[in-house]
């Protein structure tokens, strides 16, 4: 007698199951009454945060910039288009 395993039926995608009840109802954008009032570290922390990210995001569009301008004018001189 020939082995069962050896022709296996095909496996069956399981079933999407229903969310639980819990999960169907979101918290977001119901307001909740919860609040936090940042203390004055946390402000002046906030700030130099911020400011730091602006420091790097315009020296990164610098670092473009200027890596752009500079193959462009190689590029120009190789073609003899510049001076």
């Amino acid at each position: 007698m020939a082995d069962q395993n050896e022709n296996p039926a095909p496996e069956q995608k399981p079933q999407a199951r229903s969310m639980a009840p819990e999960m169907a109802e979101a918290r977001e954008g119901v307001p909740t009454g919860e609040h936090h009032t940042p203390s004055a570290a946390e402000v002046k922390a906030r700030g130099r945060r911020n400011i730091a990210i602006a420091a790097a995001v315009a020296g990164f569009a610098l670092l473009i910039y200027l890596t752009t301008f500079f193959r462009l004018m190689e590029n120009l001189q190789a073609a003899g288009g510049a001076s």
